[in-house]
């Protein structure tokens, strides 16, 4: 009986792949010599993509801890550097249910939270900006690199690792008329062997002057080859973002996009 449920399921979904996910910064506290968080990441996918047996794939992975860092600069400012220490609690499974599973065992004991895998880690991140000594009064072009996770952020318990990710970036600031201007682009994870349009980020925000107290800024670009565009309004304790974009889950450009909205909801004092 098990086994002609499970081979209804499977026949009702084959070729679907669902993916869900939950970024969330609990609080974050700034100052100007320190910076402190307590941030969480949960993403899960369902998979039913392999047709040559009857069987889905299931993985998440849900990440919570605290993350402190500071930065200093240097030369006048021209210099910042950074480094942020993660300190993290991870559980997740990665598994193929197939009918062997279905037949020799309970799927409550295949995917029950005991099965899990689950560890402490420790994870650093460093980073770095440089204002180019050109042009600064009318562009303030600048150049950043940043190297998180360094060499893998490992869990105890068997739970898996996060790997290291080296991203670099550039960006230009001009103004007219009053309107801050920001033209940004980056590559992310460099060092991993993929499309090189899944890496590329870019976008255009423009910030209006403030009035009544009030600034609102918008901002349209490319995130992995989609659309992405976003707005945000600033009052004087809160700050209110939006944004609409889309991602790439798939291994290559345009096979399995994700579009997302976003909002942020800021207060600061």
């Amino acid at each position: 009986a098990r086994l002609s449920v499970f081979r209804t399921f499977i026949n009702d979904h084959i070729g679907e792949f669902h993916h869900a996910a939950v970024a969330m910064p609990l609080f974050h506290i700034r100052h100007k010599y320190f910076a402190i968080g307590l941030i969480a990441d949960s993403r899960a996918t369902v998979s039913f993509r392999d047709q040559s047996v009857e069987n889905f794939e299931l993985k998440t992975d849900n990440v919570a801890g605290i993350s402190a860092g500071s930065a200093y600069s240097f030369f006048d400012d021209t210099l910042q550097i950074g480094g942020n220490v993660k300190f993290l609690y991870k559980v997740g499974i990665e598994e193929r249910i197939t009918t062997n599973d279905i037949i020799n065992q309970d799927l409550s004991a295949i995917l029950g939270f005991n099965s899990w895998q689950k560890g402490f880690g420790v994870g650093v991140d460093i980073g770095g900006k440089y204002k180019l000594p050109f042009w600064q009064e009318y562009l303030q072009p600048t150049l950043a690199l940043t190297v998180q996770d360094i060499a893998n952020t490992r869990f105890t318990g068997g739970a898996s690792s996060i790997p290291m990710s080296v991203s670099a970036g550039m960006g230009i600031f001009p103004k007219y008329k009053g309107i801050d201007f920001a033209v940004l682009a980056d590559f992310r994870e460099i060092q991993r062997r993929q499309n090189i349009l899944k890496k590329f980020h870019a976008g255009l925000e423009a910030k209006f002057p403030q009035v009544a107290k009030m600034r609102f800024a918008l901002r349209a670009g490319s995130n992995q080859g989609y659309l992405a565009v976003g707005a945000s309004a600033e009052f004087p304790v809160v700050t209110l973002d939006i944004a609409y974009y889309g991602e790439e889950l798939g291994e290559v450009n345009y096979e399995k996009p994700s579009y997302r909205l976003a909002s942020q909801l800021s207060f600061g004092f």
